[in-house]
């Protein structure tokens, strides 16, 4: 990666070109019942980029479980889904904090964990 940001320093490069998501951290999450609509939820939190490199605004997948481990429920979601300001927005700069906020069906009692997963 620093070898393509040297030559990128040379050339121009796109910055949403750079993607790697194992580099997103999920800062915090909420899950919690919608404070108005019924058999929703309401999922906020935020995450960071730790990379030395802005880098294309990863999608989010959100996954419910059971009791045991069992998938319920799961989504991917487009930045223009989730982002609470600039839906537009394509690139997400270095070690700045973004924020998102969903509403989401809810699955029922069953849905007990959840995870979050950039890509």
């Amino acid at each position: 990666q620093q070898q393509v940001l040297n030559l990128c320093r040379l050339l121009p490069c796109a910055e949403s070109q750079f993607s790697s998501s194992e580099q997103i951290r999920l800062l915090e999450r909420n899950v919690f019942t919608h404070p108005v609509a019924t058999d929703a939820l309401m999922v906020t939190g935020s995450f960071v980029n730790q990379a030395p490199f802005p880098q294309r605004m990863p999608d989010l997948l959100i996954s419910l479980f059971d009791v045991r481990g069992k998938i319920i429920a799961n989504r991917l979601f487009k930045p223009s889904e989730y982002l609470l300001e600039d839906r537009n927005r394509t690139v997400v700069p270095s070690k700045r904090p973004i924020q998102f906020r969903l509403e989401i069906v809810d699955p029922g009692t069953d849905a007990l964990t959840y995870e979050f997963e950039f890509y």
